[in-house]
C-alpha cells in the first residue's frame, strides 16, 4: 500500500517534468539555430514571438 502511495505521489511530478523538459529541448534547439519559438503553434520563426506560459497553453479544464 505504501509503494502505491509513493508511486501516485512521484509519478505525476515526473510526467510533468518530462513534458516540460521535452518542450524546453525543442525551444533551445530552435534558439541555437538562430530562430524564435512560437509557444502557441510550436514551429520556428524568424521574428520574435510573445511568451505564453505553460499553464495558459496546456489548460485541461
Amino acid at each position: 500500500m505504501i509503494r502505491l502511495g509513493l508511486l501516485l505521489l512521484v509519478l505525476p511530478i515526473l510526467v510533468l517534468l518530462g513534458v516540460y523538459f521535452w518542450e524546453l529541448g525543442d525551444v533551445r534547439a530552435c534558439q541555437l539555430e538562430g530562430g524564435y519559438w512560437n509557444y502557441l503553434e510550436g514551429p520556428r520563426y524568424d521574428t520574435p514571438q510573445p511568451f505564453v506560459s505553460w499553464l495558459q497553453r496546456r489548460r485541461c479544464w
